[in-house]
């Protein structure tokens, strides 16, 4: 998630990434009102990229505003606008799905301040740790295709050996790593370090070979594993989703973005999700941006890092509803079977519940006050904070995507918990 970098931390990758210039980035008072109503009808000036494969192109799933009463979405227009502005974040774009459709979505604000252009459904977002729940769709499919084991050590798969030099002799499996259990730590002066102005030029087996054998460049017994063993405690580690990715890449043998593209995304008809910004057209894609109240909004810039299996996708509340839809329709949309429902199953099911509770593989279960029980991830990074969460009992679901930064405890999370908890009582009016 590096859901850990404060949010001077943010400032410092933006000097890394080489943004823009803060002194000349847009702010509160430049030409754009950021606090006017902008919302975006899903319906219009909207056309589902070229490139999307079977009939998933033309999903009579993906939503407009119309499903919603106009009234209704007239004040909650005035709700996610407010708590926009509270939150300090430019841009949002949401959808809500219900009985199997993306029921409703809608963008408001902006995608890009100085382009004034509106946040939409198909805008994309780098969307962070949501990222995560798609590397592990990539790995359970790679194992329901036989190409891996996911109780296997990780070690038979790759090309360099990955031990806790703690405890060597425990073996580390895909199972592990996508539940955060395998003893991995993420050590922020590595991640800070990595970020790169637009796609880094690092491979993500060069990178990780720096991490986790003895020789790397970043190798670090103390910040990069837990004195515990393998599979005794849970502890959050994007290093460890991201060498679940190189594992199916190595075990496979194309890269693990081709492999998402081919076993997932076309088939889902995702046509402009993407792991790499080369390839996107950057007018579809939000800008990152920070806040301040001495110089309002600052761009990070399309910002890069080589583990992009933990957080690195980018795509649209359209293109994201689809796979939402997916697995919460265990594995099949519009007729069409991406997953087998018993891979889905596996994905589902708490992995290790000595260990963790909660934790599914990369998914997870929260009990909140309403009394359901929700499953899903949250996403944030430099000018970055997402949700993605359904109702377990209900089958209703709710993506939230913005392109400014929310820190943990802030009134800015407050207000992004807040339209996310307003879009669930809405569904019930779809």
């Amino acid at each position: 998630m590096r859901s850990f970098l404060p949010l001077l931390a943010c400032l410092a990758v933006l000097t890394a990434c080489g943004g823009s210039d803060p002194a000349a980035a847009p702010t509160a008072a430049d030409a754009v009102d950021l606090d006017a109503d902008v919302t975006v009808d899903a319906s219009s000036d909207q056309t589902e990229p070229d490139g999307a494969t079977q009939d998933l192109a033309n999903d009579v799933g993906d939503a407009t505003t119309s499903a919603m009463d106009p009234a209704r979405a007239a004040t909650l227009a005035t709700f996610v606008t407010g708590k926009l502005s509270t939150a300090h974040l430019p841009g949002l774009a949401a959808g809500i799905v219900k009985d199997g459709k993306l029921a409703w979505a809608d963008g408001y604000g902006w995608a890009d301040i100085a382009a004034k252009r509106p946040a939409t459904p198909d805008t994309l977002f780098l969307i962070a740790s949501i990222s995560k729940t798609v590397t592990a769709a990539g790995v359970a499919k790679a194992w329901e295709l036989g190409k891996v084991d996911l109780d296997a050590d990780v070690n038979q798969y790759l090309p360099f050996a990955v031990h806790n030099p703690n405890a060597p002799k425990v073996s580390i499996t895909l199972r592990m790593l996508l539940s955060h259990t395998a003893s991995l730590i993420d050590d922020p002066a590595v991640i800070l370090d990595v970020y790169t102005d637009g796609d880094s030029p690092v491979t993500l087996g060069d990178f990780l070979r720096d991490v986790l054998t003895t020789e790397g460049k970043y190798w670090n017994k103390g910040g990069n594993w837990d004195a515990d063993p393998p599979n005794t405690r849970y502890e959050y580690s994007d290093i460890g989703i991201s060498l679940a990715g190189f594992a199916v890449e190595c075990a496979v043998g194309m890269g693990f973005d081709q492999w998402c593209e081919q076993q997932l995304f076309a088939p889902l008809g995702l046509a402009e999700t993407s792991w790499k910004l080369a390839g996107l057209d950057l007018t579809h894609v939000a800008m990152p941006y920070g806040w301040s109240s001495a110089k309002g909004y600052t761009p990070y810039g399309h910002y890069g890092y080589p583990d992009y299996p933990d957080g690195r996708l980018r795509t649209s509340v359209n293109e994201l509803s689809r796979y939402l839809r997916a697995f919460m329709g265990d594995g099949q949309l519009n007729g069409v079977q991406v997953m087998k429902a018993s891979t889905v199953a596996e994905m589902k099911k708490i992995q290790f519940p000595k260990v963790d509770t909660e934790q599914a593989m990369a998914w997870w279960y929260e009990q909140r006050d309403d009394g359901l029980l929700y499953c899903g991830h949250t996403g944030r990074d430099s000018g970055v904070s997402t949700q993605m969460f359904f109702q377990v009992q209900n089958g209703v679901g709710v993506i939230v995507l913005t392109n400014g930064d929310v820190d943990e405890g802030t009134n800015a999370e407050k207000a992004l918990l807040a339209i996310e908890a307003r879009l669930f009582e809405e569904a019930a009016h779809l």
